[in-house]
This record gives C-alpha cells, sequence and structure tokens, in this order.
C-alpha cells in the first residue's frame, strides 16, 4: 500500500515525458548555438571579432576561406548574359554557372563536353573524352552507366567540370491514369499516350 501511495504522489508518465523533452530541446539548442556563433564568426574579419558578439553573419567568409586555405579567389557576381558571354569566350578562370541537357540521359549532359560540341562551356577539346562518349552511345544498359561514370570521372579529374549542387523535381500523377511521359532534364510532359482506366471498386 505505501509503495502505491508513493507512486501516486509522484509525477505522473506525460508530466515526467514532457519535462524529459524540454530538457533535450535546451541541451540540442545549447549544442547548436556553438555552431551558429562558428559559423557567424567565420564570416567576420578580425576587428569585428574584437568589438564582441553579433547575431547576424558579416561579408568577410570568402576572405577568411581564402586566408585559411591559402588560396585566393575573386569572385564577381555578373548578370547572365555576362555570364554566357564569358563562357563563350573563354574569357574566366572558373565559373559557376548551371548546366542542363537538351534531353534525357546522362549522355546528353556529358555530351556538352564534346570537341564537336559549339555549346562547350568549358571549351573543352580532348579526344580520348570524344572517343569515350562514342561508346557510351553504343552501350546501352549497365555497360553504358559505368562508362558515364568513368566519363564523370574524366572530367573531374581533368578539373573541367564538378558538380556542386543538381535540381530536383518530382512528377506526380494518379493510379488510374497511364501512358504520360515525364521529361525531368527539360521539364516536358508528353500527353500523346495517356489514358485513364476505370478505377477498381
Amino acid at each position: 500500500m505505501n509503495e502505491n501511495k508513493n507512486l501516486k504522489k509522484g509525477l505522473g508518465i506525460h508530466a515526467r515525458r514532457f519535462i524529459a523533452y524540454v530538457v533535450l530541446i535546451l541541451v540540442t539548442f545549447a549544442c547548436l548555438f556553438w555552431f551558429y556563433v562558428l559559423f557567424i564568426n567565420a564570416t567576420r574579419s578580425n576587428g569585428e571579432l574584437q568589438a564582441g558578439f553579433t547575431p547576424l553573419p558579416s561579408t568577410h567568409l570568402l576572405e577568411n576561406w581564402n586566408s585559411a586555405l591559402g588560396y585566393y579567389l575573386n569572385l564577381n557576381a555578373v548578370s547572365e548574359n555576362e555570364l554566357q558571354s564569358a563562357l563563350r569566350n573563354g574569357n574566366y578562370q572558373l565559373a559557376l554557372c548551371p548546366l542542363r541537357a537538351d534531353n534525357d540521359g546522362p549522355w546528353e549532359l556529358l555530351n556538352l563536353f564534346s570537341s564537336e560540341n559549339p555549346y562547350n562551356p568549358a571549351g573543352y577539346q580532348n579526344q580520348d573524352y570524344n572517343n569515350l562518349l562514342s561508346q557510351i552511345k553504343a552501350s546501352p544498359g549497365e555497360d553504358g552507366a559505368a562508362l558515364c561514370l568513368q566519363a564523370e570521372n574524366h572530367l573531374i579529374q581533368n578539373l573541367v567540370f564538378y558538380p556542386l549542387v543538381y535540381e530536383k523535381r518530382y512528377f506526380a500523377s494518379a493510379q488510374n491514369v497511364t501512358g504520360i511521359i515525364f521529361h525531368p532534364y527539360n521539364g516536358g510532359i508528353d500527353f500523346i499516350g495517356a489514358e485513364k482506366t476505370e478505377a477498381e471498386a
């Protein structure tokens, strides 16, 4: 009986769970706060650091990055037209630009760097890479996928192209709709063969 009375006098399971969640949230916040401080300080100059902490980031991230790594990059933000002009003329050392293939499949994107492609963004000229593209086009299935990976590694190892981010698109259709073809690279949707079937009862 005494044990039952002691249990009744204690906190209920919901109250204890609530307290535990509050404590965990506070501990998580305390841990993440220092990562936030580290990021903020990485964007500030020495003078700003000596002036004290501020919750807003500054504009010295690239300078601090260059100083820490020993590499110095001068990045200039330009318009889309200026970027495309620089790519066509080869008037750049390093360019951050979007790449998009006209059709589906990895070969279309890899073919952008072919010596014969007039829209080659890097002006890359390499016969071994051209031969690899020809093999990819003639090799379906797993063999073609392996060659695509080899071609991508070729571009990365030769400092031609390095993927940083990629876009994601999600297409959905109802279960009773068939024949719709989605083209993820150019964003097109083909409804020519679309059909709707009767939903099962």
